[in-house]
């Protein structure tokens, strides 16, 4: 969908990500692979890849694009 809206996946164990850009999330049928973002870069690179599976998720939130920040 467009616009690109950032997103905060939280995990039941209390973790989160921050998913900013829309090449930095692929949903797959039971889990979803999120890209962490290098950090310093502009660009979409990712700096590794953590993979979710949707049981483990508590929660999505919207972010405002201004104040996303990845946190884990």
């Amino acid at each position: 969908q467009e616009p690109f809206r950032p997103f905060r996946v939280i995990l039941n164990d209390g973790k989160t990500y921050d998913v900013v850009h829309n090449e930095f999330v692929k949903v797959g049928e039971k889990e979803i692979l999120i890209g962490l973002p290098r950090k310093g870069h502009d660009l979409p690179i990712a700096e590794r890849i953590v993979w979710v599976n949707y049981p483990d998720i508590k929660q999505v939130d919207l972010l405002d694009a201004d104040k996303a920040l990845q946190t884990n």
